[in-house]
């Protein structure tokens, strides 16, 4: 047999209903051989048949294996007949080609042919190795008296696999294809924002012979996990901004971020294959970056203001280079209150000890259902309970080993009344010349929300859209405050004062 492999896969699987995809080569030729029909005087009609047990297998985001009869494998019956309806048979009679998909999908022999397998780590003894089914993009396939049979397999992305079968006669291909749907139909819209940073999750301040930036990537995914579709020219669907203003995160206020061209406290950008890319530039204060990252389920849109808020939250901590001058402390006091439903993230702050920090909860402790800790210290999510003293301890380890805990208590308040409520607290600050956007954020009430303020510009050059998007280019220095007024579709609404801080 000749045939090429590509690649292989661990597990288990299943199959389902019924598909089949017939298509038929024409023409004839004399000389017929090999068994194959033909002849001077005839047509060579070969009708070559493919049909799958399931028409669809589910997305195989655990990175099951294959196997006969499992939940993401399916059997592919192949036949070739001739005119006289007869079934063809012979070494290598079919030749195959996996046309597309193969992202979603591999296709095996699963025949128990060592010539079909390779030869791998054993997983649970690292010194041994073993043998599993090797996947195939082309190849050939012997049929018997009653046809061929391989077997499809899904991976872990959306999409549609056609694999192509075919005899030649007399210089005349007749082929056959079957066509499986890998996974539901994606939403394309955004469900999540997963975040990917490089390591060590730390920077220094600037003016030391030391890594003062980082790049996070942000990948903006939908229900299903698959990346969402690249947005319109001209639209972005991702904002990050930095957090300023809080005594945990200090050290944003001389950071920035930069993502292309674009640069400032906060930016905006366009994912491609649902990818995108920020960096993360320390200033001279030392203490903990705090930067969130929005994306809109409404439409996969911020540029024109966020609906249905798609969040995440990562803290880099920025330290100054050297023996540290103080043991390991969490410097955090309390937590602010959280809302029903409404999307929370507050970052934990340490200092001391040796940077980076590892931030778990202590165990047997848990947050409220629907929050979560990451390792960088930041507890986001919305919750999805209330109460008035949810308690938990956590811990935070230095690069040194060392560990310091801390008893914190959380108020989960039930959503009050019918109206809207401001998520935005506070606004990232500016600096005069640069570019800046930022997004107001609401919640509750009916959408869509129209946002209003006053004054018009609540700092020198800066305007904002009735989606709640602040743009423009700070053209004065200085503390600038201004009410800002959301009305949801009842046209009931509220107003809360921010301020906006600009630097030279």
């Amino acid at each position: 047999m000749r045939f090429s492999a590509i690649g292989m896969l661990r597990g288990l699987i299943l199959g389902a209903s019924t598909l089949v995809l017939v298509a038929c080569g024409g023409g004839g030729g004399g000389g017929g051989g090999g068994g194959l029909p033909g002849g001077p005087n005839g047509v060579n009609a070969i009708k070559v048949e493919v049909r799958a047990d399931a028409s669809t297998l589910p997305l195989n985001i655990t990175g099951e294996g294959p196997r006969i009869g499992g939940v993401y494998t399916t059997t592919l019956y192949v036949t070739a007949r001739a005119a006289d309806g007869s079934m063809l048979s012979g070494e290598d009679l079919f030749s195959f080609n996996f046309v597309r998909g193969f992202e979603s999908a591999q296709l095996y022999y699963l025949d128990g042919d060592e010539d079909h397998e390779v030869e791998v780590e054993d997983p649970n003894d690292p010194s041994k190795t073993i043998k599993v089914p090797a996947a195939f993009r082309f190849g050939t396939l012997d049929a018997a008296g009653n046809g061929a049979t391989m077997h499809l397999h899904s991976r872990d992305k959306v999409g549609t696999a056609e694999i192509e079968y075919s005899v030649v006669s007399n210089g005349v291909k007749y082929k056959g294809t079957v066509v499986v749907q890998i996974g539901a139909v994606s939403t394309g819209r955004p469900s999540q924002v997963v975040l990917k940073h490089q390591a060590p999750n730390e920077l220094f301040v600037q003016g030391v012979n030391e890594p003062t930036q980082l790049v996070v990537q942000a990948n903006v995914v939908d229900e299903a996990g698959q990346a969402v579709p690249n947005p319109t020219t001209g639209t972005n669907n991702l904002l990050a901004s930095i957090v300023t203003g809080t005594t945990q995160c200090a050290a944003g206020v001389s950071a920035e971020l930069r993502s292309g061209a674009s640069s400032g406290k906060s930016v905006m950008t366009s994912s491609i294959n649902g990818q995108a890319q920020f960096t993360i530039v320390s200033g001279t204060a030392a203490g903990l970056i705090c930067v969130e990252f929005y994306s809109d389920r409404t439409d996969n849109n911020v540029s024109n203001g966020i609906t249905q808020l798609v969040y995440n939250a990562t803290g880099v901590p920025a330290t100054v280079f050297g023996t540290p001058s103080s043991p390991l402390a969490i410097t955090s006091a309390t937590l602010p209150e959280a809302y029903l439903g409404t999307p929370y993230a507050q970052f934990l702050a340490a200092s001391g000890g040796h940077t980076p920090y590892t931030w778990t909860l202590r165990s047997g402790s848990t947050l409220p259902a629907g929050l979560s800790l990451s390792t960088d210290g930041v507890i986001s999510g919305s919750p999805i309970v209330s109460g008035d003293k949810f308690q938990f301890i956590v811990q935070v380890t230095d690069a040194s080993g060392a560990v310091k805990e801390k008893s914190f208590e959380l108020k989960v308040n039930a959503t009050g009344g019918a109206g809207p409520a401001v998520v935005t607290t506070a606004l990232p600050g500016g600096k005069i010349g640069v570019p800046y956007s930022a997004v107001m954020l609401a919640s509750g009430g009916k959408a869509p929300y129209t946002w209003t303020v006053v004054p018009a510009a609540p700092a020198p050059g800066l305007t904002m859209s009735v989606g709640g998007v602040l743009s423009g280019t700070p053209t004065a220095v200085g503390t600038f405050s201004a009410a800002f007024t959301v009305t949801d579709a009842n046209g009931l609404s509220v107003t809360v004062l921010l301020s906006i801080t600009v630097a030279a």
